[in-house]
């Protein structure tokens, strides 16, 4: 089922979510990542969602260097035996592969976040939370899943 929503623009149902593909330049890369918003087959979308896509997607270069500097310090503080100097040196280390508009749980809190792969951690992935445009974990996937 597809829909041209005014703020997603065209997105597809796949059984679990409505997503897109976008390219982005992230971790040196540039990728198709797929936008994955959590909402049932009606399209029944919250507000804040919409919201999370609008304030993220508005500055979607300056996320994507704070998640860039957040996984680094992550790596360096919770990972790493030998901690990395450069920026650069985790690029070859993680794969985004998807951003996430999960349901929220509360009002007026905007929730959004990368997934991906990483090299240390190839069971459970890695996530990025942002909420209200901030980076609030780190960690595996299960962080925004």
């Amino acid at each position: 089922m597809k829909l041209n929503h005014n703020v997603f623009g065209e997105i597809i149902f796949d059984e679990f979510y409505w997503t897109k593909s976008i390219s982005l330049k992230i971790f040196g890369k540039l990728k198709t990542i797929e936008v994955a918003i959590d909402a049932d087959e009606d399209a029944g979308f919250e507000r804040e969602q919409v919201e999370s896509y609008i304030e993220f997607f508005k500055n979607i270069n300056h996320y994507i260097q704070l998640t860039e500097k957040g996984v680094f310090q992550y790596y360096n503080e919770k990972i790493a035996d030998q901690p990395l100097t450069e920026i650069e040196d985790i690029y070859p280390m993680v794969s985004i592969e998807q951003i996430l508009i999960p349901v929220n749980t509360k009002p007026d809190m905007r929730e959004i976040g990368f997934l991906g792969e990483c090299s240390w951690e190839p069971e459970h992935g890695l996530g990025i939370r942002f909420i209200n445009e901030n980076i609030t974990e780190v960690g595996f996937q299960d962080v925004l899943l």
